[in-house]
């Protein structure tokens, strides 16, 4: 299973509070609601077809003229 890594995340205090308010009324902690949160953002995305190509090979070959 990989690693967790933590991040920075910027919020306006009407959002933080807003989000601390959610983790409160479900026990949870505010850092594993966020996370949780963003993974289901990324899911949606994908599965919407909305997410940029992230293969490394796709990413670096060069187009052929």
């Amino acid at each position: 299973m990989p690693r967790p890594t933590r991040i920075n995340v910027t919020l306006e205090e009407d959002d933080l509070a807003d989000l601390e308010a959610w983790a409160n009324e479900h026990g949870r902690p505010v850092a594993g609601l966020a996370s949780f949160l963003i993974k289901k953002a990324i899911e949606f995305a994908k599965e919407k077809g909305d997410f940029p190509e992230t293969n490394p090979v796709k990413l670096f070959k060069k187009e052929e003229d």
